[in-house]
């Protein structure tokens, strides 16, 4: 079943509430914006304000994530906007059950959500989700907790960019793998790629970051650098022509030609396509002319 907003997002939202009773809205009576349980499809949806109960209250379901909470990996989220979400592992989305396999999170804008502030809490804004061609910025992570990224544990990301996190720790979970993505921009004391040098799991593959104190051997294929985005300030996060992530992602993990970013536009892949391509969420680059143009290698 797939239930779509005709209108889109900028037109239809589905709006959680918090409860004052407890510190950031997370009170019992808190409510997420949406629970997905078996084959279901939401598209179309801005998923806007959802809260869970608090890190220390009892029912680990109950915590996770206050935009929504896919139960397996029948699940997906596509074409939506979560914004303004407070939960604790995966405050905008997360799986509940991961061992049967991830949740989907398809060309969506994840923005503005926050980790539950708790003492020795493990958080991330999204956990144990496929993010294909996704965008997240001004996400935070709290000071508290003792791990947490923007994409959390047991996730996998192809296509996506991760821009203006504040927070103390990194951007990116150690056991997270990601292809062909963009990451920058990570204040509040932390790095963009960051977290444990040891773990052998961590892999950012053929994208583009800013700073990390992660061992080389981790984000070997990647390219340390300035995304140069269109417009960071006004949330443009387009590629410039002369972005180093311009030609830092691979086709070799793309198996799918008929891939669409995170705007509506077609990548152009050809099907016999071989080498480099474009890494981050968005197919077109902005030249220095100002004209928009869709990336062909």
């Amino acid at each position: 079943m797939r239930l779509k907003a005709v209108a889109g997002p900028s037109a239809t939202a589905i709006v959680g509430a918090s409860d004052s009773e407890g510190a950031q809205g997370l009170g019992s009576d808190a409510v997420r914006c949406a629970i997905l349980d078996g084959p279901v499809a939401l598209q179309g949806f801005t998923l806007r304000g959802g809260r869970t109960v608090a890190p220390t209250a009892s029912g680990s379901l109950a915590k996770e994530s206050g935009g929504v909470l896919l139960r397996n990996n029948q699940s997906s989220v596509l074409d939506c906007v979560i914004e303004d979400c407070i939960g604790t592992f995966g405050s905008a989305a997360n799986t509940a059950q991961p061992d049967i396999g991830r949740g989907h999170i398809v060309r969506c804008v994840i923005k503005n959500c926050s980790v539950a502030d708790a003492v020795n809490y493990e958080g991330a804004v999204v956990g144990h989700v496929d993010l294909h061609s996704c965008l997240l910025y001004g996400n935070t992570l709290p000071s508290r907790a003792t791990r947490s990224g923007v994409i959390g544990n047991g996730c996998e990301a192809r296509f996506c960019t991760v821009a203006d996190t504040s927070s103390p720790f990194g951007a990116f979970y150690p056991t997270s793998r990601a292809w062909n993505c963009v990451m920058h921009g990570t204040t509040g004391g932390g790095a963009d790629l960051a977290w444990d040098t040891t773990t052998s799991s961590y892999n950012f593959d053929y994208g583009l970051f800013g700073t990390s104190t992660e061992s080389a051997a981790n984000y070997a294929t990647s390219v340390q650098g300035k995304p140069k985005f269109a417009d960071a300030a006004t949330h443009d996060y387009r590629l410039r022509d002369n972005s180093p992530a311009v030609c830092a992602g691979s086709l070799e993990f793309v198996t799918d030609r008929d891939l669409v970013d995170v705007s509506g536009v077609k990548y152009a892949f050809a099907a016999s396509s071989v080498g480099p391509c474009i890494a981050g969420c968005h197919a077109a680059i902005v030249r220095s002319d100002a004209a928009t143009i869709l990336f062909v290698r």
